[in-house]
């Protein structure tokens, strides 16, 4: 796939008053919370320096440095006045409330990988439920020419009771088996018939299992995306594209961009009209981020991404 980007959307969750909380009433560290957000150290630098700009970065970073020092003091000094066999390391409690929001802020990738993994499950029990059908259907099959062919040994019975008066006992009793294994061939019939019927109700809660799990990815598609596209999901657009089906167009006329379009950014596009489609892309991503929803970005134009970079809701 040439020149195409998927991306979803978790790294723009860092937010600047978060960071602030943490570093200076929580007591935290860059190295403590960059792993709570997926990054290396040198990364979550890179995002916290982005988010917040040069001059309150470096404001933050020394107090960080000052919050660990003091943190490896209190930590020496717990083993200093306490002897060995009770010292005890107590590790913070993070309040509620930010324990909520990192909750919420939770690693999309995580349900991701959730979602594939419940989808494989279901997936692996729809076929082999459709392996028993199959099966069953076989046994349904045999069973009702066993029916046939014991209604045509009590017929030829039957016969041979009408025909053969000094035979009468041998051919009562002969009778007599060919309905009881009459009866027994309906009941074998009526309950394969119930337990196709068990099956295939399986079948049909396993396959709408499976269409609800896949409609709960969400791929927000840019105008003029050539690029591969998911298997499943819930693909999200301004405007019809070419070779998508199911594809679902929103109307972001009510979103407001937190940076408005300026006329540099107009040239950026051949035309107008791929300028102003693009602008309402940009809106409908602002849209989804501001919502707090899981997402991810499928688009190959380098000035989309431009775009995108420019209003912070893109990260590569």
């Amino acid at each position: 796939m040439e020149n195409s980007t998927l991306y979803n959307g978790k790294a723009l969750r860092l937010r600047p008053q978060t960071i602030f909380s943490a570093i200076r009433d929580g007591n935290r560290t860059f190295s403590e919370m960059a792993p709570e957000y997926g990054l290396s150290l040198e990364q979550f630098e890179e995002q916290v320096k982005l988010k917040v700009g040069p001059k309150e970065f470096a404001k933050l970073k020394k107090q960080s440095e000052r919050n660990g020092e003091r943190k490896e003091k209190e930590k020496q000094k717990s083993y200093e006045t306490k002897p060995a066999e009770n010292v005890v390391i107590e590790t913070p409690i993070l309040g509620s409330a930010e324990t909520t929001s990192k909750e919420k802020e939770g690693d999309g990738e995580m349900r991701s990988k959730e979602i594939e993994g419940q989808l494989a499950t279901l997936e692996s029990s729809l076929e082999s439920v459709r392996q028993q059908i199959l099966a069953q259907n076989a046994i349904c099959a045999s069973k009702k020419e066993v029916l046939e062919t014991e209604k045509t040994n009590l017929n030829r019975a039957k016969d041979s009771l009408r025909k053969a008066r000094k035979t009468l006992a041998n051919a009562e009793k002969r009778v007599a088996e060919c309905e009881k294994a009459l009866m027994e061939a309906k009941s074998a019939a009526s309950n394969s018939e119930e337990e196709l019927s068990s099956l295939q109700t399986t079948e049909s809660e396993l396959v709408r299992k499976c269409e609800e799990l896949q409609k709960s990815r969400i791929y927000l598609v840019a105008p003029g995306y050539h690029g591969e596209m998911p298997k499943y999901g819930r693909f999200i657009s301004i405007m019809e594209i070419q070779g998508i089906d199911d594809l679902q167009v929103e109307d972001v006329r009510g979103v407001e961009l937190v940076k408005q379009m300026t006329a540099e950014e107009f040239f950026l596009f051949d035309t107008m009209q791929e300028a102003k489609s693009s602008y309402s892309f940009v809106k409908l991503v602002s849209k989804y981020y501001f919502d707090g929803l899981d997402y991810t970005i499928l688009v190959d134009d380098d000035s989309i991404i431009e775009l995108l970079k420019r209003q912070e809701l893109y990260n590569v």
